[in-house]
């Protein structure tokens, strides 16, 4: 796991999906390893990553809680990144279907004061499902976005304090960033693809199999990750999982 001693974006973080027909997800990621956390809050948990049912655009967002918005809205403006700003937070477009939302502190309330960096692993625990936190869909490694420039999107998340940790030119130029909070994939692909969150298993055809018999859909992902077997978990078209065999 790489750490951000000081991430430059903020101290803790959640990844947040656009709400619709939110009784449904509650069951579906229960389904999938998923508990509740905060039902007020539709905040739910694989003790991986924090994932938030929640009101915003684009597809997904990923956020942050600061101490000092105003230093880094300072900081934004000296590395010449446009952003935007609400009354407690500041919104960073990344592409057109994700973004960065940094809010403060003091604007939350305590139910969210618990949140810790989100915890990724190495290849020596890939092969370990017995290690992996979500026990059905295997070990979570990346939010997964499209790019229309992997070297134009590389300059934008060093920027913002991401670590570029992986690097590849086939089947499609992509990569990994982390700023020690939140692991991004940056997929230059040649079809533009729904943004969402992928996890990895040795297991995953036998994984794929189980969820498909409880009826969720599952199908196969033809950009697949990386050039790795991919299924596709369709909660929505807005609310994908990437299933990836490894």
């Amino acid at each position: 796991m790489v750490i951000v001693d000081r991430p430059l974006l903020g101290s803790s973080g959640w990844i947040a999906w656009s709400l619709s027909a939110s009784d449904v997800y509650r069951s579906a990621l229960k389904g999938t390893g998923f508990h509740t956390v905060n039902s007020g809050h539709c905040l739910f948990s694989d003790d991986s990553i924090f994932l938030q049912l929640k009101p915003v655009d684009p597809d997904i967002s990923l956020h942050y809680l600061a101490d000092d918005i105003t230093q880094i809205k300072n900081q934004m403006r000296t590395l010449s990144i446009p952003f935007s700003q609400t009354s407690d937070s500041l919104l960073i477009r990344l592409n057109e279907r994700v973004e960065c939302r940094i809010q403060s502190v003091q604007a939350m309330d305590s139910h969210f004061t618990f949140l810790t960096q989100l915890r990724t692993a190495g290849v020596d625990i890939l092969y370990q499902p017995q290690l992996h936190p979500n026990k059905i869909l295997g070990l979570f490694g990346e939010v997964a976005t499209w790019v229309n420039n992997l070297h134009d999107s590389l300059q934008l998340f060093g920027a913002l304090g991401f670590k570029n940790t992986e690097l590849h030119r086939g089947p499609y130029p992509w990569g990994i960033v982390t700023d020690g909070i939140h692991t991004i994939g940056l997929h230059q692909t040649e079809e533009v693809f729904t943004p969402g969150i992928v996890y990895y298993s040795p297991l995953m055809p036998d994984a794929v199999n189980d969820l498909s018999k409880q009826g969720f859909t599952v199908n196969d992902f033809e950009q697949k990750m990386g050039g790795l077997t991919t299924w596709k978990l369709e909660f929505s078209p807005m609310h994908m999982i990437y299933l990836c065999q490894m």
